[in-house]
């Protein structure tokens, strides 16, 4: 709600496998586009020799195919560019940053200047997002996110702090206080066998009797994903039936 009006928000949300990470991230992907934002999205990943600014680049890219999409439009990534109204070695920066080209010819400009120049027109892309309808980013796995990236992105955030941007980021719990450094820590715990009833029952679209619930918060260990993968496997096993809108054990 404080980035819709205006003010700039960072969260990074911290659990263990299992805890609602990602379907956090779902929701709040879904309420970010039902508000107007443009929503760009990244998975990190770990590799033996990990990409420099590789959640960057998937941010740029699923923004603009948004763009896109919203405009009726189709065709690579980087047509969306032009019409965000980025200056052209701007533009041409970012698509050989992101698409790994031969761009603006900057051979003569020293290594350290080229990257303030990189900085400034990925720093561009964002503002022009945020003019237009608003920028929310969505970053899952943090915990395995190249460095390069997070300290962008925590360059974003602090840059775009009074304005219609939002960015939520997921992580198990072993980062530090440097990564995101602006961003609020909510700790995702086991949640409650009453609550994970709930889940249990959404999963399966049935309500569920309270003991078959019971012995699936048992063995779920408090997580929602166990609950729900559980809940799915007693109706794929014909352990419970679904009949109308209650689940009744076979």
């Amino acid at each position: 709600v404080r980035a819709d009006v205006g003010r700039g928000q960072q969260l990074l949300c911290i659990g263990d496998v299992g805890m609602g990470k990602s379907t956090l991230l779902d929701l709040a992907d879904a309420e970010a586009r039902d508000r107007g934002f443009i929503v760009g999205r990244a998975r990190c990943t770990r590799s033996t020799a990990p990409l420099r600014h590789d959640a960057i680049r998937q941010v740029i890219t699923s923004a603009c195919r948004e763009l896109l999409a919203l405009g009726g439009n189709e065709g690579a990534w980087h047509a969306a560019l032009a019409p965000l109204g980025l200056r052209a070695p701007d533009a041409a920066r970012l698509r050989a940053f992101v698409d790994h080209e031969r761009g603006v010819d900057d051979g003569a400009i020293p290594l350290v200047r080229r990257r303030v120049l990189l900085r400034a027109a990925v720093m561009a892309f964002f503002r022009q997002l945020v003019d237009r309808r608003g920028a929310c980013v969505l970053l899952d796995d943090v915990h395995v996110a190249d460095t390069p990236s997070l300290d962008l992105f925590a360059e974003i955030g602090a840059r775009l702090d009074g304005v219609r941007f939002l960015l939520v980021a997921a992580s198990r719990p072993v980062q530090g206080e440097r990564v995101l450094p602006l961003a609020r820590r909510a700790v995702l715990g086991p949640m409650e066998p009453k609550d994970l009833l709930v889940v249990a029952s959404q999963a399966i679209s049935g309500t569920l009797p309270a003991s078959v619930g019971d012995q699936i918060a048992a063995r779920a260990g408090g997580s929602p994903l166990f609950t729900s993968l559980l809940a799915r496997y007693l109706v794929r096993a014909h352990l419970v039936r679904v009949v109308g809108e209650d689940a009744i054990a076979s």
